[in-house]
């Protein structure tokens, strides 16, 4: 048939090369948008955040810690954790949760006022 096809190692350097710098590049654009804007507004953030794991139950090995901004309803950050990282899956939220309030102190140069969790 002559039809020209990817390799596997070719799909995933393409991916690597290409893809990701292109995705992780707008990301950080439209992230230090967003920050940018809510920071010029000068109100104060309604932050909410809550984790997610990649399996049910207590033998999760990677958890995702997403950070929104509540009256704007706009994602600003996302926080990656492993349970070796941490202790195990029971402590992954948690972990995230502190990752994200580091990470907005740093870059608002803030502090909270009001902390909620379950």
């Amino acid at each position: 048939m002559c039809v020209m096809t990817y390799v596997k190692r070719t799909f995933f350097s393409h991916q690597r090369d290409i893809l990701q710098p292109a995705i992780q590049g707008v990301w950080t654009q439209q992230q230090a948008a967003h920050i940018a804007m809510l920071q010029t507004e000068g109100r104060p953030l309604v932050l909410g955040g809550d984790g997610r794991a990649d399996s049910p139950g207590h033998c999760a090995t990677f958890g995702t810690y997403t950070t929104m901004e509540l009256e704007s309803n706009v994602v600003l950050d996302l926080q990656l954790v492993q349970s070796n990282e941490c202790g195990g899956s029971y402590h992954m939220e948690l972990e995230g949760l502190k990752r994200m309030v580091v990470f907005f102190e740093d870059i608002l140069e803030i502090g909270t006022r009001h902390q909620c969790w379950d």
